[in-house]
């Protein structure tokens, strides 16, 4: 009998110790194992957020169904690759897309887009007579959206846009200012409960006015802002925001050194599992109602 005893007592020993791995597990790789296949779960079940390699530049699709919201495209080389990654994927309609900001690595593709989907509208910062660039890019935007017949609305803070499980939430710019990156729209997305903030080429300083005004920064993923260069990241935003991931959209071996290794240091610092397209392609956030999980091409 004792001998049985002692057998029950080391049985449930290891269940205790497999539990605890488990958790450990669990608090280390946070979403990432919360899904390990993707197989039971319908398009309606899912919203995936896809940070799209598009070399030293930015491309985000948030998409539900067949319908997505983009968020810039990279520079107009990346037309095609971008345009066939939305088909592939079955995007069919963007009833709306964001021009963050007017530098080419941006939107110098959303023309070609806009022209290969149905799109609702552009949402876009307000710029004034001092700080509209004269850039052909800026310029082709435009017309194109002119001749699409495709409506523009101004970023106003707190304004917010939805598809099925989706809501995005306009964060800034808050103020004018000559620097075009800190006219970036900042926004947050709520994918069911999964929080991600998308904060384009926003400097510390447009950073800083974010943290003063009280915005709500929290996000379990952190699009890390201006692809992780050394004046990118506001450590007083990181603390708010607290990411369990950060993604980092830049070129392999590009000429800016992004991402810069302070902001790196200050994200592991903190925790945040570190995902790059210069490394590992692209990276998708599959959001679901009850967690999240991230996987990249490579």
């Amino acid at each position: 009998m004792r001998a049985q005893k002692e057998n029950k007592s080391g049985a449930k020993g290891l269940l205790w110790w497999a539990a605890l791995v488990l958790i450990a597990i669990l608090v280390v790789y946070g979403g990432n194992l919360l899904h390990p296949a993707d197989t039971d779960y319908t398009a309606d079940d899912r919203v995936t957020v896809h940070f799209i390699d598009v070399g030293q530049g930015s491309a985000t699709l948030i998409q539900s169904g067949t319908q997505g919201i983009l968020v810039d495209a990279g520079e107009q080389v990346y037309a095609d690759r971008v345009i066939n990654y939305l088909k592939d994927c079955g995007v069919r309609e963007l009833p709306y897309v964001v021009a963050s900001h007017p530098h080419a690595d941006h939107i110098g593709a959303l023309p070609d887009v806009m022209r290969a989907f149905p799109v609702g509208a552009v949402i876009l910062p307000r710029l004034t007579k001092e700080n509209i660039p004269a850039t052909t890019c800026y310029e082709h935007l435009l017309k194109t959206m002119q001749s699409e017949k495709i409506k523009a609305v101004a970023a106003k803070p707190q304004s917010q846009y939805s598809l099925p499980n989706v809501t995005m939430t306009v964060l800034s710019p808050l103020v004018q200012d000559s620097e075009l990156n800190n006219m970036s729209v900042v926004c947050t997305v709520r994918a069911f409960d999964t929080l991600l903030l998308l904060t384009a080429d926003a400097e510390i300083a447009a950073q800083q006015r974010l943290v003063e005004a009280g915005s709500d920064l929290r996000c379990d993923v952190l699009q890390v802002p201006h692809h992780g260069a050394d004046n990118a990241l506001c450590e007083a935003l990181l603390d708010l925001a607290h990411p369990q991931a950060a993604v980092i959209s830049c070129g392999k071996n590009n000429d800016y050194g992004h991402p810069h290794r302070a902001v790196l240091a200050a994200l592991s610092q903190r925790g945040a599992e570190i995902y790059r397209t210069d490394e590992q392609s692209t990276v998708t956030v599959s959001c679901y109602a009850d967690g999240y999980r991230v996987d990249t091409a490579k």
